[in-house]
């Protein structure tokens, strides 16, 4: 059965600490004995004391709520707080310059786009502490090689001819086997209540995996950001939240093997705590070649993401461009070792006409290390162009000058 939520909060008497019954849960009846006996086990979950029916309670999102439950005594309680700015714009703007131009797929002139200041947004976010427990299941597959007997076509010098052969061969097999467990874990899951931004939510939880909630942030009311009013979200911000949580518990299942597949999972969830943050972050807007693209990070931590150019095509294109002859001289020495060796085994036979086959060999070596001298030169020259005129922006916006650390970490991509 179902039970709208607003009939549940009356009836837990919502923001009171009073663990007994109050006259409101008469509103709460079994549908299958109509009982008003109701324990609650979760904010989804009530069991009849009479008859021992389950009560599905329909979720719907609220807001600051102190809920006690039977099943373990945990109080959910939500508060705001503000994700501590630890980093300055400009050091962001440093650091994102040089992540942009570290990129190996980055243009060499990408400087020389048009960037704007750095901004300050104030993204917010809801963060819930969710416990998730259940069963898994899923086929774990063990590699091992084995021998097989297998045909191989070989050339018969006294038979003049080619014939089939028994030879024995390696291959390497997946055995499958059954694999089940139980699994009892908190998540901590980041949803942006104002909007949608996947990179934004891990980017912020990888800041509280190093740190607590409590130390990455402040209170809200203790903060300079009273001004901004706090988002909550309605009752699809949970679902989120409860949905992506399940989906890092099950990336968190340790199957043994060296494969698995088929993983199927049944869990129960409960959310212990609930938070609404204002992430401070910066962003950096620049155009090239015509085209938008951004950069940010949060204050408190810079873990940079964003959109760049990516010109990794073009690069291709240009090499092939200059191994192309090279590429023409492999194919000419095959096509004229092929028809060499057709001749000559029309007019004298036997192993010697074979000799002309060493020449598309030749020319393949030819061409694969005139390919990669052209590219060592061409990634090479990239890189002490970005540097350069890294060091020149950087000296043009009065920013720290690159390390010999940093000089170095931008070299060692050289070929």
């Amino acid at each position: 059965m179902e039970i709208d939520e607003k009939k549940l909060v009356e009836a837990l008497n919502i923001g009171a600490n009073e663990k007994k019954k109050t006259p409101e849960t008469a509103s709460i009846k079994c549908d299958n004995c109509g009982s008003t006996a109701i324990i609650m086990k979760s904010n989804t979950l009530g069991i009849c004391e009479y008859c021992g029916s389950k009560i599905k309670i329909k979720h719907e999102y609220t807001n600051n709520i102190k809920l006690n439950v039977s099943a373990d005594k945990v109080e959910k309680i939500s508060e705001c707080v503000v994700l501590k700015t630890n980093h300055s714009s400009d050091e962001f703007l440093r650091g994102a310059i040089i992540q942009l131009v570290g990129t190996s797929f980055v243009p060499a002139n990408i400087l020389d786009g048009e960037f704007s200041e750095v901004e300050t947004e104030y993204p917010q976010f809801m963060i819930a502490t969710i416990h998730y427990e259940g069963t898994y299941s899923g086929s774990v597959g063990y590699d091992r090689r084995e021998q097989y007997e297998d045909y191989q076509k070989e050339y018969d010098a006294y038979l003049k001819t080619y014939v089939n052969r028994r030879v024995l061969k390696e291959r390497t097999v997946t055995d499958w086997h059954p694999y089940n467990g139980n699994l009892s874990i908190n998540e901590t899951v980041c949803v942006r209540t104002d909007g949608n931004d996947a990179s934004g939510e891990q980017a912020l939880e990888e800041i509280l995996k190093s740190s607590s909630i409590s130390a990455a942030t402040v209170d809200y009311d203790e903060s300079e950001l009273q001004y901004i009013p706090i988002e909550k979200g309605d009752a699809s911000l949970s679902d989120r939240a409860i949905k992506y949580g399940e989906r890092l518990a099950v990336r968190d299942i340790n199957f043994p093997g060296d494969h698995v597949r088929d993983v199927h999972s049944n869990f129960t969830h409960e959310i212990l705590e609930t938070r609404y943050c204002i992430a401070p972050e910066y962003c950096l807007k620049f155009k090239f070649d015509g085209k938008e693209h951004e950069i940010k990070s949060f204050a408190a931590d810079l873990y940079y993401r964003g959109t760049v150019p990516n010109e990794d095509d073009k690069n291709q294109e240009y090499i092939s461009g200059k191994t192309k002859k090279y590429a023409w001289m492999s194919i000419s020495f095959s096509i004229f070792a092929m028809v060499a060796a057709i001749l000559l085994s029309v007019l004298i036979g036997g192993f010697w006409s074979l000799l002309f086959l060493i020449f598309p060999i030749v020319g393949y070596i030819v061409y694969k290390k005139q390919k990669e001298k052209i590219e060592i030169v061409f990634y090479n020259s990239k890189i002490d162009e970005k540097i350069q005129k890294l060091e020149e922006y950087l000296q043009n916006h009065n920013l720290p000058k690159l390390t010999d650390e940093e000089i170095k970490n931008l070299s060692i991509k050289k070929k």
